[in-house]
């Protein structure tokens, strides 16, 4: 069983590959466990692989939500537990929509889902009161849906404004709560 910076390295070089698709979620492992390191949890919508998950783990957010609607793709979830489980972080893997669940608060949400607009910002919208730091949107250049829905998100939610925002390969933008 893989240790986490054994998964990491294994993301990182695509020799996980339950499908033939990553976008380009390796290349950003490193920036997705930087913001891990810098907030204490984490609920992530869209984990797919667990490309993300991983990433968060390595990161050291102590308490770890992750959803998504299968866990089909999800080949390496005994690994993420074990990793999580021995660096001592709260993590739970849940199946779920994430327009139904009902989120505990948290201080990062990380949003890579349905990339279309009505969708991403019903997300927004649902779980955005429940955050206190960060919001990311993965796939925001990619699928404008997803920028759509974040720029309608920011013309009525003054208390959030854009942090980052990397425009390279799929794209990603971190919204902060001011």
């Amino acid at each position: 069983m893989r240790d986490i910076v054994s998964l990491r390295d294994d993301f990182i070089n695509l020799r996980i590959l339950p499908t033939n698709w990553l976008g380009d979620s390796p290349s950003r492992f490193d920036e997705y466990a930087k913001y891990s390191s810098m907030v204490n949890s984490v609920v992530e919508f869209g984990v797919y692989t667990g490309l993300s998950t991983a990433a968060f783990i390595q990161g050291g957010a102590q308490k770890i939500r992750s959803y998504d609607i299968t866990d089909k793709y999800l080949t390496v979830l005994p690994e993420l537990r074990k990793a999580a489980s021995t660096l001592g972080i709260d993590f739970e893997f849940i199946i779920g929509n994430s327009l139904s669940v009902e989120i505990e608060d948290t201080d990062l949400l990380f949003i890579d889902t349905v990339h279309e607009k009505d969708y991403c910002l019903n997300e927004l919208n649902r779980h955005h009161s429940r955050v206190r730091k960060f919001i990311m949107l993965h796939d925001v250049t990619s699928f404008p849906g997803v920028l759509l829905a974040a720029k309608d998100f920011l013309f009525d939610h003054p208390e959030w404004k854009i942090f980052d925002w990397d425009m390279r390969g799929c794209g990603l933008l971190v919204l902060h709560r001011v």
